[in-house]
């Protein structure tokens, strides 16, 4: 995965991006799951390690300042990430307010 990372793979990279987060703010914590329905039910969205992950990964392999206006196939060249990536990130700052005017 690294190696491939290295050599500029978008998926490897999301992926590295992804996993360096859980090491960053919890590499210290003793890993727990949370698999009951009402476990998952109580947690807020943002509590929840993937979503914080994923929104690592996005935010640093496609940061908005760059890709505002592009095309998700533009954002993949540029950035080169995976079509996913492109597509969920071009999503999420559609969300927030500004598209590709």
């Amino acid at each position: 995965m690294y190696e491939k990372a290295c050599d500029n793979d978008g998926f490897s990279k999301s992926t590295c991006s992804h996993e360096l987060l859980h090491w960053l703010i919890h590499g210290e914590e003793t890993v727990s799951f949370c698999r009951r329905e009402e476990d998952l039910m109580k947690r807020r969205v943002y509590e929840d390690p993937e979503w914080q992950a994923n929104c690592f990964a996005g935010e640093l392999l496609v940061p908005k300042h760059i890709v505002k206006g592009m095309s998700i196939d533009e954002i993949m060249e540029k950035c080169n990430v995976t079509y996913r990536m492109a597509q969920y990130q071009l999503s999420k700052y559609e969300e927030e307010g500004w598209g590709n005017d």
